[in-house]
């Protein structure tokens, strides 16, 4: 199988992911099948994506800690890379920063998971790795079951990862093994099985308490960012890298080690 089949693979894999978790808010009518649907297609293309992903199309190769980012990308972008219109980047002196957005009840996201967590285990020494709980597919459960009882999952995911990527990885891992749906859509967390993962993963319960109060205003403002990013609109699973360059979070190393070739996973 050549790139250009693995390419197109990819693009329908993407496709499939975005339809369901688009912001605009499909109904809970059908999702069952349309749930299993997404989460068939990445797996059947897995291996192919993880293909696409290795061969080199994310940019250049070299050695090093990192350094700026491209400031005039080339004519022919990577695969999965998208620039920003007029962005700036964000990453100042330090390592890279790298954001996830993401939301807990979107299949598209649970599918990708795998993606999001391989680019954590190999780029978190050379990027600052952040998590932005927002609402997608969410938006149909809030119709359903109420704006607080669904978006307590995107406030979890905000005040776990306060306290440190190792938290949220675990959150994130004991949450997604044992998310269920009830063949309509997926069965809500309550609190309390939210804040026994938390604990599991070994959050500081205390700092969770006083994180929850102010944590909806936090999940607004990253429904801001995303929209900005997005130029008025959002989707997720997406990545968003040095805030200069976009797209789906299974492309994350190609379009990191296209805005940052020299850093050291790159060369990997």
């Amino acid at each position: 199988m050549g790139e250009d089949d693995l390419k197109i693979i990819a693009a329908a894999v993407i496709l499939a992911a975005l339809v369901v978790c688009a912001f605009v808010w499909i109904t809970g009518n059908g999702l069952s099948s349309q749930i299993g649907e997404v989460k068939s297609q990445v797996l059947k293309n897995s291996d192919a994506l993880a293909q696409l992903k290795a061969s080199g199309g994310a940019g250049g190769t070299g050695a090093g800690t990192g350094g700026a980012a491209n400031a005039s990308p080339t004519p022919s972008l990577p695969t999965g890379v998208t620039p920003i219109p007029n962005a700036a980047s964000c990453s100042g002196a330090g390592k890279p920063k790298v954001f996830f957005f993401t939301d807990p009840y979107c299949p598209a996201c649970a599918a990708s998971e795998q993606y999001v967590n391989d680019f954590v285990d190999k780029f978190s020494g050379a990027a600052d790795i952040a998590f932005r709980a927002v609402v997608t597919h969410s938006g149909g459960l809030e119709r359903k079951y109420g704006e607080d009882n669904v978006t307590i999952a995107h406030k979890y995911f905000l005040c776990v990862q306060d306290q440190g990527l190792d938290k949220i990885q675990a959150f994130k891992a004991l949450f997604y093994a044992n998310l269920k749906d009830d063949g309509t859509d997926y069965i809500l967390f309550t609190t309390a099985q939210l804040a026994d993962f938390a604990k599991q993963a070994g959050a500081d319960a205390s700092k969770i308490t006083s994180c929850l109060p102010g944590a909806k205003a936090r999940v607004d403002a990253d429904i801001q960012e995303a929209l900005t990013y997005g130029g008025g609109t959002y989707s997720t699973p997406t990545v968003v890298i040095d805030c200069s360059y976009t797209g789906h979070s299974g492309y994350a190393p190609n379009i990191f080690c296209y805005a940052f070739p020299n850093a050291a996973p790159c060369a990997q």
